[in-house]
């Protein structure tokens, strides 16, 4: 593609986002592929073709043509599995013809669907190319390392605009015995754990000079002790140039990386479990704690804390309250009736400590609590309170004093590095996981906007709120505590159509400053 194409990024980017969070709703297996094609081009304008590939569930005969009307799927019971139909398909064909393109699809049932559309772009005649120069990665071997069939072909084209060699592995079974310049590995949504995967690390670090890897956007890595023992990037999937190249060239000009022996003298000798069903609130949490504690469990839902707490001894749990399924409290009142855990310390955190609840939360079983947003200073004093051997006074029962922040601001660097205990590794991944989140909530504010009343919008409002607090976006946050207060009192989610409009609003600006912010 031309690198001087002019256009309106936001809406394309919306179009993009509206088909494949259809197509994430309705692929339970295989793969949603996005290919972006140059169909025509002349010295002023480009006609290029995007097409968004599932191998999902696909779309009855009957219904394909009134697909781009608002309409409920024909089969009632898929609309309950899948979430309802693809209602933003009437506002994404609005767009592209607002654009002067045009889209269509193909689809059979039970193997999946193609949407594609065309639009037409000028073309910047003064642009200045800014890729980054990959002369230096001349003569130099790259072992790449993915699963994934599809991702791999996209990655190795991407790969064959260098100078690179390239020796390509589906496993790291499979992968020649050799030193290699540069190590590239895929790794999939199981390996979170960085403590079970501590050998392959090793093994990995030691057969290249650069290791990168590449994750999956809702990874809950912590890609600061992934560097600290060796890794020299953490890139975040789907691998494009823009991540790709600023990598690889970067390798030129470090050290080769070296497996980091660090003891954990300075880290309190506790195992800890935190427990949340917002990933970024458990990222955030988990990041603090290691670099805080020698030993940390991250649990995404009250019935596996239960679980996991038959299994382990634990100095301390850390626990969400607002959690489906199974709450703070319910998951707190099990934890104790095990004999192991009846004088673990349980500590309530949450977002909203009204009066009266606190008492509450004490009675129900909870020694402490901690209010979010977690900062690392409060965190630290409340670990040392009850680390084994120390006699725990009366709650802390402190607020967090945030400092003064404005609300009439889309995106704050400096305030999403204070909320990330001034890490800009950590900020930056919260950020991009709050970007990816946020296509799932569009998705279901649109279902309710054009009269579908879905379920589930309270509680997608209430996690959208959890990771607006550590992404730096205070008019985000603060539109979501609007909403999902109204909501609580008991307001119609039909009374709150303005707030729910600002609401979509609102996540573009912060998707359109976010990617500015981010080079994306």
């Amino acid at each position: 593609m031309p690198d001087n194409i002019i256009g309106d990024p936001l809406r394309l980017q919306q179009i993009i986002t509206n088909l494949v969070g259809n197509a994430i709703k309705f692929t339970e297996h295989g793969n949603i592929d996005v290919l972006v094609e140059q169909r025509a081009i002349s010295n002023s304008r480009v006609q290029i073709e995007i097409q968004i590939h599932d191998t999902g569930i696909g779309i009855p005969e009957r219904d394909q043509s009134r697909l781009f009307q608002a309409f409920r799927q024909a089969d009632a019971s898929i609309s309950r599995r899948h979430g309802g139909t693809g209602l933003g398909l009437v506002i994404t064909q609005r767009l592209v013809k607002e654009m002067g393109g045009d889209i269509s699809f193909h689809s059979q049932p039970n193997r999946g669907s193609t949407f594609w559309f065309h639009i037409s772009l000028d073309l910047n005649p003064n642009a200045i190319p800014d890729s980054p120069l990959t002369d230096c990665l001349r003569g130099k071997t790259l072992a790449y390392i993915e699963a994934n069939a599809a991702a791999a072909q996209c990655t190795m084209e991407l790969l064959a605009n260098t100078p690179l060699e390239v020796v390509y592995s589906p496993t790291f079974s499979a992968l020649p015995e050799a030193h290699y310049d540069i190590l590239l590995a895929g790794i999939p949504v199981s390996m979170r754990d960085l403590n079970q995967q501590k050998d392959k690390l090793t093994k990995a670090c030691s057969m290249a000079d650069n290791l990168l890897l590449a994750l999956p956007c809702h990874a809950q890595i912590n890609a600061e002790a992934l560097k600290r023992e060796g890794v020299a990037a953490c890139l975040l999937k789907p691998l494009t140039s823009t991540r790709l190249l600023p990598a690889l060239t970067a390798s030129c000009r470090t050290q080769p990386a070296v497996m980091l022996t660090h003891t954990d003298s300075s880290k309190l000798p506790m195992t800890v479990m935190a427990v949340d069903d917002n990933p970024a609130n458990l990222k955030l949490i988990g990041v603090l704690l290691e670099d805080l504690v020698q030993n940390v469990t991250l649990c995404e839902s009250g019935q596996r804390s239960v679980e996991l707490a038959k299994q382990m001894q634990l100095d301390l749990v850390l626990m969400d309250i607002q959690m489906p399924d199974m709450d703070g409290i319910r998951a707190c009142e099990l934890i104790r009736h095990l004999p192991h855990h009846q004088q673990t310390p349980v500590i309530a955190v949450t977002a909203h400590a009204l009066e009266g609840q606190k008492e509450k939360l004490l009675s129900a079983g909870m020694n402490d609590y901690l209010a979010k947003p977690i900062e690392e200073d409060k965190l630290h004093s409340l670990l040392l309170r009850y680390q084994p051997g120390m006699h725990a006074a009366a709650p802390l029962a402190a607020e967090v004093v945030e400092p003064p922040v404005d609300h009439n601001v889309t995106l704050s660097w400096q305030l999403a590095l204070r909320q990330a205990a001034m890490k800009p590794d950590l900020a930056r991944e919260m950020l991009q996981m709050l970007i990816a989140f946020m296509p799932e909530v569009r998705n279901k504010v649109e279902e309710q906007l054009v009269g579908e009343a879905p379920e589930g919008l309270l509680d997608l409002i209430h996690k959208l709120h959890g990771s607006c607090s550590y992404s730096g976006v205070p008019r985000l946050k603060k539109l979501c505590q609007t909403i999902e207060s109204q909501l609580r009192a008991g307001t119609a989610a039909e009374d709150l159509e303005p707030e729910l409009l600002e609401l979509l609003d609102e996540m573009d600006n912060v998707t359109r400053e976010a990617c500015n912010l981010m080079g994306i």
